[in-house]
Parts: structure tokens; C-alpha cells; sequence
């Protein structure tokens, strides 16, 4: 009877230390986010000093446009060129998205609330506009992260509601260098189905692009900017997107 009562008690013991090791694990891996709680990542390296890793997927999902920069622009400049953002041939681009003037109202509006926003930062912001009747869908406008933007679960999932009902969607973000389309803004409209998006630059550009039927790899977009590396570097991108373009079955140009 006492040797079965100690590896009772022997047995609870371990039970507790089983528990008290796994709250510990809980509250250090373990992060509480604005829609719950999410695992953190961490690296498979081991040892004291290993670098750990959040995964942040609670707060941007797992797509977000950015704003990419083969090599650096001289005398580079945020700054809106409200000269020519301002003028009627600028707000005519925005007919060409859409023969609706309402809808085109609409987009014209949310990029000029882009820009005049972010006048002179290198942060970003993201709007998703229907193309049926210029309702916004969803907007994400209170982040600062560096020429990038990421989206959030919510604006995911209102994006979600309106494709899954057959909606056209129109996505914009500002490009504060005035840079082309990147492959994470291009790559980030696989997500959806009936979707496709612009850039409006700092600089009075705009451009426009689709949904290619397949994420375009880092490879092959570095081998198209070696290509035409001996173009400036916003000529160099839009000739590495004209030649992507073709094998992974997505437009582009420059509205």
C-alpha cells in the first residue's frame, strides 16, 4: 500500500511540473493580439544566445505590399509633386480604370487622401475600392512602417466577403519613391480572385497591374533586373515587369 501511494505521489508531481512548465512555455511563446492570441516563431538555432523571431501573421496575415528599391535613387525625395498631382490630366489617368465616373471619383479621391497623408514620408497606405459602384471596402491607413504596408485580418476579411461575391476590387497604396509595382505588390493579389491594383507615386505616376496566375519567384525577377541594369532603376523595373509579364500571365503599365 506505501509503494503504491509514493509513485501516486510521484506520478502527481510530475504532473504538476508537466503543467507549470507548460504555462511558462504559454506565456513566454505566446502573444496576445487584437484578434486573440497567436504563436510565436522561432528560429531552429539553438543555444543561449539564439535570435528569436515574433511571427506578426495576427497583425499583417500573411501578404502585404511593398514598396521595393533595386538600388538606391540619388538625391531621393518623398515629397508629393502637388504641381502635377493637381492638374485635370492628372485626374483623367483615373478614368481609365474605370467608365463610371463615380467610380472613378472614388479612386481618384482615396489616392489623393494617400498622398496628401503621406506627403513627404516614406510610409504607405492601402484602400480597396469596388469597381462596380466605388464603395470602399476596406482601408488600412494607421500604419508607419517603411515603404511598405500590411495588411490587417479585418481589411483580409472584408476583402474576402466582396470577392467571394464575384466583386471587382481595385486595390491602391502610395509609393512614396514613385517606383513601380513591386513582386510583393504584384504576388499579394494572388490571395484573392476578382482583384487587381495601382500604385500612385509621390512622383504623379501611376500604375497599374493584375493577377498573375502564379507568385513570381525572387530568381527570376532578379535575372530580369540584371538585364536591364544598365537603365535607370525605375526604367530597369518596368522593363523586368514587361518581361515577367508574358510567363506569369499578368498585365502592367503606366495609367
Amino acid at each position: 500500500m506505501d509503494n503504491w501511494y509514493t509513485e501516486y505521489a510521484g506520478y502527481k508531481l510530475r504532473l504538476i511540473r508537466i503543467e507549470q512548465t507548460w504555462l511558462e512555455m504559454r506565456a513566454r511563446h505566446w502573444i496576445k493580439g487584437d484578434h486573440g492570441y497567436f504563436a510565436g516563431s522561432y528560429s531552429t538555432g539553438g543555444g543561449a544566445g539564439a535570435k528569436k523571431s515574433v511571427d506578426k501573421s495576427g497583425e499583417s496575415g500573411i501578404i502585404g505590399e511593398k514598396e521595393d528599391l533595386p538600388r538606391k535613387i540619388k538625391n531621393e525625395s518623398n515629397a508629393v509633386d502637388w504641381s502635377l498631382v493637381q492638374t485635370e490630366d492628372y485626374s483623367k489617368k483615373f478614368t481609365k480604370l474605370s467608365d463610371d465616373e463615380k467610380v472613378a471619383s472614388a479612386i481618384e479621391t482615396r489616392a489623393k487622401w494617400a498622398l496628401n497623408n503621406r506627403d513627404g514620408k516614406n510610409t504607405e497606405e492601402l484602400y480597396a475600392v469596388s469597381l462596380k459602384d466605388g464603395r470602399e471596402i476596406g482601408r488600412i491607413t494607421d500604419q508607419n512602417y517603411s515603404s511598405a504596408v500590411k495588411r490587417t485580418r479585418k481589411f483580409q476579411r472584408e476583402l474576402n466577403r466582396a470577392d467571394e461575391s464575384g466583386e471587382e476590387i481595385l486595390l491602391l497604396h502610395n509609393h512614396p519613391r514613385g517606383l513601380p509595382p513591386s513582386i510583393s505588390d504584384i504576388n499579394a493579389l494572388m490571395k484573392n480572385k476578382n482583384v487587381s491594383g495601382i500604385t500612385v507615386g509621390h512622383n504623379g505616376t501611376i500604375y497599374r497591374y493584375t493577377r498573375p496566375n502564379k507568385a513570381i519567384t525572387k530568381s527570376d525577377w532578379s535575372i530580369a533586373l540584371r538585364k536591364h541594369k544598365k537603365y535607370s532603376v525605375i526604367t530597369s523595373m518596368e522593363k523586368a515587369l514587361a518581361d515577367l509579364s508574358s510567363n506569369y500571365g499578368f498585365e502592367f503599365e503606366l495609367i
